[in-house]
């Protein structure tokens, strides 16, 4: 690594993830941001000026994180995303405690996804901010007209689109939102996420697995409705992505232009039985475009590391 970088003041994106990957993408061409895999390249880095946020869902690799950083001088800005306050909930009383008081030492600020994420660290005594990240699938949204959008709701046959994921089909409810597609047969099911899951056993209904971005944009473009009820979630970056392309969005979590539906399989069918699902969700695409832009996501961390600062 250039030896330059280590003069330079910033944010240091520290981790192997997913949504680590995401937020490199996002925050590319930015001078103040840099993509750090390990703990050997984090050594390249002046702990006096930067920061390091990193994102974990295992209770205890996220407190073996935060207390290396934190011992290499850096201040540490976590992220929670849903699974991993799950996590830190389930632990039992003893191993709650320690993790609780190693995260509050080392951690000196939190993020969330999602406003009852922040109310349920709360209930452990962890105050906490709220910082949604976009997805770089914004860039592909912001391009479209939306008159293309519009084009899909010509077609009748109603697409509805679902996660799972394989090992946890429990938390995203897979084998109710089975029972729904069996219920619904005049609409058309896509689950995408769980290469081991079967739909053949059901007409209207296929199981592509895990997916490219590139046919995700094609399956948002085509699809009219995503249905989400989980066990636990945060803000999930696919109810954003849906958003972007103006579909309508049943999710079991308050969210601005989506729709608020609990895990009752007749209400759920009524809500997607609905002529309301076959209109362009303008609002919600509206309020996902400017609400969770990459420009507003860099403002929005750039404003909270300068308040980590002050505080330090």
């Amino acid at each position: 690594m250039d030896e330059v970088v280590a003069k330079n003041s910033g944010i240091v994106i520290f981790g192997e993830h997913t949504i680590v990957d995401q937020w490199h993408a996002l925050s590319r061409g930015e001078g103040n941001f840099f993509i750090c895999r390990n703990y050997q390249e984090l050594s390249n880095f002046d702990p006096n000026k930067n920061t390091v946020i990193f994102f974990k869902t295992n209770t205890r690799e996220s407190v073996k994180t935060a207390l290396i950083i934190k011992l290499k001088g850096f201040r540490v800005i976590k992220f929670w995303t849903g699974t991993d306050v799950l996590n830190l909930q389930n632990l039992t009383y003893f191993k709650k405690i320690i993790s609780l008081f190693l995260i509050k030492k080392c951690v000196g600020l939190h993020l969330t996804n999602g406003t009852w994420l922040t109310e349920e660290l709360q209930a452990l005594k962890i105050v906490s901010h709220q910082w949604v990240s976009p997805t770089p699938l914004y860039f592909d949204a912001k391009e479209i007209p939306l008159k293309e959008l519009q084009l899909k709701k010509e077609d009748s046959n109603k697409t509805v689109l679902i996660y799972s994921n394989e090992g946890r089909e429990w938390l995203y409810n897979t084998k109710l939102m089975l029972e729904i597609a069996q219920a619904t047969p005049q609409l058309n099911f896509i689950f995408i996420g769980n290469n081991a899951l079967n739909t053949d056993y059901l007409p209207n209904t296929e199981s592509l697995g895990v997916v490219t971005s590139d046919k995700m944009v094609k399956l948002y473009k085509t699809s009219h409705v995503l249905l989400r009820i989980t066990e636990h979630d945060g803000f999930p970056r696919m109810v954003i992505e849906a958003l972007y392309f103006g579909l309508d969005v049943i999710f079991n979590n308050p969210i601005p232009h989506t729709t608020l539906c609990s895990k009752n399989i007749d209400e759920i069918k009524n809500i997607l039985s609905s002529n309301k699902t076959l209109e362009t969700n303008v609002k919600g695409r509206n309020y996902a475009l400017t609400e969770f832009s990459a420009k507003k996501w860099i403002k929005d961390i750039q404003e909270y590391t300068k308040i980590l600062r002050k505080e330090k």
